[in-house]
């Protein structure tokens, strides 16, 4: 293949090429034709620098239509891999995950949030080298994509108010990252955007509108409005763990302010509560074993902050009229009382009108869902007209040092 540096418009097209067919939108060269109004003899060229670089494989026929039967193209599950990693408030977990989507092989590990953001990045790295240690062949790193319960600058990628607290608040995680993998890009957002992105893709939602509602030991969210991704000015939108409930002044927020619907209703608030009636509970695990052997102390609890949650979020649905709002995180996941009593809350409050075409599910990607979307993140860069120069050139396997 010819230098790509010296011809813009091949990697133009190359990129529309692989964007179109990851998108699922052409999965045949006539389809590709078609769609970007390129020469068969173009797409047949272009087609083919991509299959000889790894990235797209032939796969059988299409089905007939009376004619001649052609040849489907998809992208190269195993072109590479995305190294993730999504940095919780006492937890990380890192998958290995192919160009499909697919999570490979993945690790939790417990994280010691109180040494700092060095030592965590340490662990996180090991872990991601053991994993890379199990794959059973070599395979190129293509992307870092990490996840954080934090907002994240879109001017330079620092932490803003994380939920691991002031030691992590203006930590910069891109560079140890990029600093263990030089030769591919690192990208760091909201752990709550990624699920969102997640799930999103997962369900296939062609352009409609999700709110993904992450509930454990913080509460945040992410928004996607006709198929995209929606940060806000500052990297924010979606913050609803720091809406306020009204006459919760009792309830301090990390932040410093009070009655912040994290410090009302999250994990973390709700074990503290449960902790201060006598009962043993360290985080959301124990909070669910208390609920499933039916505590009727702890259901109590989970029910009075299902109630606030439910109350933002009918808030958002009056405002932003979305389609579908999924609940996750590990008390969303887990806990179908919790799903529930948001539902009843949501539909108790907000206008008919917008909740007339609303579905409230819960994840479908359970603990994978910030994983898949870290992945999704990436693969959008790498598959793109900007990425792709990059991937092309892509070096082989590495293991964080």
């Amino acid at each position: 293949m010819k230098s790509i540096d010296d011809s813009p418009r091949e990697v133009a097209q190359l990129g529309s090429i692989m964007s179109l067919i990851a998108s699922g939108e052409a999965s045949t060269r006539t389809d590709l034709a078609r769609r970007t109004g390129m020469s068969a003899s173009t797409i047949s060229q272009r087609a083919n620098t991509l299959i000889d670089a790894g990235l797209l494989v032939d796969e059988g026929l299409s089905q007939s239509t009376g004619g001649r039967r052609a040849t489907l193209l998809r992208i190269n599950p195993d072109a590479g891999v995305i190294v993730t990693a999504v940095l919780g408030a006492s937890s990380c977990r890192c998958a290995l995950v192919d160009f499909h989507g697919r999570v490979l092989v993945s690790a939790t590990i417990t994280l010691a949030v109180h040494e700092g953001p060095a030592s965590c990045v340490k662990s996180v790295l090991a872990a991601i080298a053991r994993l890379l240690g199990e794959m059973t062949s070599a395979v190129p790193v293509r992307a870092v994509s990490v996840g954080i319960a934090s907002v994240v600058s879109p001017v330079n990628g620092s932490l803003v108010r994380p939920l691991m607290g002031s030691e992590w608040d203006g930590a910069r995680l891109s560079l140890s990252f990029e600093k263990a993998f030089p030769e591919v890009p690192v990208f760091i957002s909201n752990d709550a955007d990624l699920m969102a992105v997640g799930e999103y893709h997962a369900r296939a939602l062609d352009g409609h509108s999700l709110v993904f509602i992450k509930v454990g030991t913080g509460i945040g969210s992410g928004v996607i409005e006709g198929g995209r991704l929606v940060p806000g000015a500052s990297g924010g939108a979606g913050d609803i763990g720091h809406i306020r409930i009204a006459d919760r002044d009792d309830a301090r927020c990390t932040c410093g302010k009070t009655g912040c619907l994290t410090a009302v209703a999250s994990g973390r608030a709700i074990a503290d509560r449960l902790r201060a009636l006598g009962l043993e509970v360290a985080g959301s695990r124990d909070i669910l074993n208390l609920v499933r052997n039916g505590d009727l102390e702890s259901r109590h609890t989970l029910r009075a902050a299902a109630q606030d949650i439910g109350g933002v979020v009918a808030t958002l649905v009056t405002f932003a009229n979305p389609d579908l709002i999924v609940i996750g995180g590990l008390l969303g996941d887990l806990c179908e009382d919790l799903l529930t009593d948001v539902r009843s809350a949501v539909y108790g409050i907000a206008q008919p009108l917008a909740t007339a075409n609303l579905s409230i599910e819960s994840s479908r990607l359970g603990e994978n869902a910030a994983s898949v979307g870290a992945a999704r993140v990436a693969l959008d860069h790498l598959l793109s007209e900007a990425g792709l120069p990059r991937l092309l050139r892509a070096p082989l396997l590495h293991t964080p040092g």
